[in-house]
């Protein structure tokens, strides 16, 4: 049986394993000698200790005092809160041993999440919020998490249905026009508000197919193939789509927007009657290519020039209307979904090695080996070999990594000061908030 594995080629576990009800509390400061890029001793404790098995928020940036180094925190456990405070540098605290950050950022982090419920997680990130999910071992389930994106303190936290096996999410996702957090299980989708309460949910069959896109749910079912279902006033609601279409979006109206591999678009808004297709305006000298990526507001498809069949082109176009908005120059290696990651603005983004002006379809080469594995606002981040690089949001590439061993924690999101990378140490999943400035030299 061949094992699945994480970004960096680990294995990724595919039970869930239970451990304590989540804790806040302060991460351990920074020695006095230490700096931002020292990587000093670190006590793992014993496999599966209790001890490290929390949630753990602290660190420089949590409630940061004017002035000063001073952090502030709040212990939870259920409904009981103590407040205590901790002194800590300002830089924040070493990455324990054996975890190196990707190149580009520093060796430390300013708060950290214990018992992440999944080896590669998912967030939802917005400028202010970060939504995870953490394992309980008081029920032998999952919570959803909400945390100030900043300082790392807990907003809200939601228990999960216990039989509930995650497909999909913690992801933002319009629904009727709101934007929820939403996650999909076998049995159920589940839409919670952005400030926490109680979800909307919508059955599901075992055997349905729900991925989350950008722009919601679209649902799918076998021997089903000239239908697509989408959230739409509170219920999934059919619409009739063409049969070997691949359905890509759903818009604020509920219709859903399917594409074939020659460039051919079609608009659904009815559930009885598929529509007829548009062809999509290609760029001269271009045959069509494969559909890339789709939002609310646009269409984004590459397309291959009839004398660089190993490049392509990415062209977008406006939904509903599907009028062009950009064109790139030739970008080789050539674009496929897998490869290409849009900003959670979509002013921006990183198709193969390529940084893309989403106005004005300018492009600049990051470096020829590029190939991105995350994206926030302001960064995006590509494996190479061992290691794990840093762009900005222009496509500057933020120099080579440093040779220096052990497991690099993988970026999973952002904020413009924050990057929220992964790593695991003794079989536990922790999330480390990392400053987003250059590594001291």
């Amino acid at each position: 049986m061949s094992t699945l594995t994480d970004d960096l080629g680990r294995p990724i576990r595919t039970t869930t394993r239970a451990s304590v009800l989540p804790v806040y509390d302060a991460a351990p400061p920074a020695p006095a000698t230490a700096t931002a890029g020292s990587a000093p001793a670190y006590d793992q404790g014993e496999p599966g200790s209790l001890s490290r098995r929390r949630l753990l928020l602290g660190g420089a940036g949590v409630v940061v005092l004017a002035g000063a180094a001073t952090a502030g925190y709040v212990t939870l456990r259920g409904n009981s809160s103590t407040p205590k405070s901790s002194p800590t540098a300002a830089t924040g605290s070493p990455l324990p041993d054996g975890l190196q950050p990707p190149a580009g950022l520093p060796a430390s982090y300013l708060w950290l999440v214990v018992n992440l419920s999944d080896i590669a997680p998912r967030l939802a990130v917005t400028g202010s919020q970060l939504i995870c999910t953490v394992d309980n071992d008081t029920t032998g389930g999952t919570q959803l998490v909400s945390l100030d994106a900043t300082s790392g303190k807990a907003q809200w936290k939601a228990d999960l249905p216990l039989d509930a096996i995650l497909a999909g999410g913690p992801t933002l996702c319009p629904i009727d026009g709101s934007t929820s957090i939403l996650l999909v299980s076998q049995n159920q989708i589940m839409a919670y508000p952005l400030g926490g309460g109680d979800p909307k949910t919508w059955p599901l069959q075992h055997n349905w197919n729900a991925p989350i896109t950008p722009s919601g749910v679209i649902v799918t079912k076998p021997g089903d193939p000239e239908n697509a279902y989408v959230l739409l006033h509170d219920t999934l609601t059919r619409r009739a789509v063409e049969k070997g279409t691949n359905p890509v979006a759903v818009l604020r109206d509920g219709t859903v927007v399917t594409t074939d591999l020659h460039g051919h678009v079609w608009l659904s808004a009815d559930g009885t009657k598929a529509p007829k297709p548009t062809t999509l305006q290609a760029p001269k000298g271009t045959v069509p290519g494969t559909f890339v990526a789709a939002t609310q507001n646009q269409l984004i498809t590459a397309f291959v020039p009839r004398d660089r069949p190993t490049a392509s082109m990415l062209r977008s176009f406006s939904l509903p209307d599907l009028t062009p908005r950009m064109t790139t120059a030739a970008i080789e290696p050539a674009v496929f979904p897998s490869t290409f990651m849009l900003a959670p603005d979509e002013s921006w983004a990183v198709g193969s090695n390529t940084w893309i002006n989403m106005a004005t379809g300018d492009t600049r080469l990051i470096t020829a080996r590029w190939s991105p594995i995350a994206i926030s606002a302001h960064n995006t981040w590509s494996k190479s070999g061992e290691s794990i690089l840093t762009a900005d949001d222009t496509g500057k590439y933020l120099g080579p990594a440093k040779e220096t061993g052990g497991q690099v924690i993988v970026p999973r999101g952002g904020t413009a000061q924050l990057a929220f990378c992964a790593g695991s140490v003794a079989n536990e999943t922790t999330l480390y908030a990392v400053p987003v400035t250059p590594s001291a030299e």
